[in-house]
């Protein structure tokens, strides 16, 4: 006969479920055991990598059309409809995405492409932000996406080399794309001959792979490679006698830069909209105005800043720019630096 008060007379039915229990926690444990193990019987081969990088964020992938505005800014209209100013500099690569080939954006208005760009944006209606790499030549894809032959856009993060190819790590840890060193492998803006060797950390890389094997990390092998170029390394930064840190802003080399009337001049919108500041260029009096410091207008005029128009791009002495933006100044033989104090 069933009686509810029989747990409370008889425990072993309570000891009963207790059992059951105890017993499935041991397999568990167990089987914890056993993976464990065979984690750390793997080859360490398959953990060991050349170097790690240090990552910075990713960048924004869009596809749209683009509209010239000035020789260093393109009016982007995303397929989705959202517009934004890409700022484009010596830095910003720009490609055939059917060949990897350099391509010219002044021969590009109203083009389909496939803009990468830093997620950093002005809060200017539109934004802008700095174009990272702008893939022209791009036909339109089916539901907004891109056509499956499309190259894309990577990082190196780390590296592992192997028995004729290398292995790399991108997008944050979540992609190894295996190099086979048969695939083709060529350099950006040069004819020289590329080899699995000039792959390194925080080389950017343009690759193209038909299918991604759904994985974690996820795993694909290349069938075309170009090496686009080698991202300059991160610093360390340097403590400060009151305790802080210098945050880096902007990191030139020497051929960005001018020297004009033996003063050291630096790009003024680079160094502005690495500082935060929005700059708008005037053509008519081919002047530049910056945004959010009381709209100061610099010119080849302004002997205070010593700036200079060259090229339509104004020029301003690197110590102005330093006072300007109340940044800190260093420069060595190869590179002109621009850091903040938090």
């Amino acid at each position: 006969m069933y009686r509810p008060d029989r747990l409370q007379r008889d425990p072993m039915g309570c000891r009963g479920v207790y059992t059951i229990i105890k017993g499935v926690f041991a397999e568990m444990k167990k089987l914890l055991a056993v993976l464990l193990a065979a984690v750390f019987t793997l080859p360490q081969s398959l953990f060991l990598t050349v170097s790690a990088a240090e990552t910075a964020p990713l960048p924004v992938s869009r596809m749209g059309t683009i509209a010239e505005m000035s020789d260093t800014q393109y009016r982007f209209t995303a397929d989705s409809g959202e517009e934004i100013v890409l700022n484009v500099s010596p830095q910003t690569y720009v490609a055939d995405a059917a060949t990897g080939a350099p391509a010219a954006l002044n021969d590009r208005t109203n083009d389909h492409v496939i803009a990468y760009y830093s997620a950093a944006m002005t809060r200017s209606m539109p934004p802008q932000s700095n174009a990272v790499l702008i893939l022209c030549n791009v036909p339109a894809g089916e539901d907004g996406l891109p056509p499956a032959n499309m190259p894309l856009y990577w990082r190196v993060e780390s590296l592992e080399a192997g028995e004729g190819s290398v292995r790399v790590t991108v997008d944050g840890g979540g992609l190894f794309v295996t190099i086979p060193q048969e695939a083709p492998i060529s350099p950006f803006l040069t004819k020289n001959i590329a080899v699995l060797d000039d792959i390194e950390v925080g080389s950017d890389l343009l690759l193209w792979y038909p299918f991604v094997a759904e994985s974690f990390p996820a795993q694909a092998t290349a069938d075309k490679t170009v090496i686009l170029g080698k991202a300059a390394p991160a610093g360390q930064p340097d403590a400060q006698a009151d305790g802080g840190v210098d945050e880096a802003v902007l990191t030139l080399n020497k051929a960005d830069t001018l020297i004009i009337d033996d003063v050291l001049t630096v790009p003024l919108r680079l160094v502005a909209e690495a500082a935060g500041y929005a700059v708008e260029w005037d053509d008519a009096s081919k002047t530049a105005r910056i945004d959010g410091k009381d709209e100061i207008t610099v010119s080849a005029a302004d002997e205070n800043l010593a700036s200079y128009n060259v090229g339509n791009r104004i020029y301003i002495a690197a110590a102005a720019a330093e006072k300007l933006f109340n940044l800190i100044l260093r420069s060595d033989e190869e590179t002109v630096s621009f850091t903040t104090a938090e």
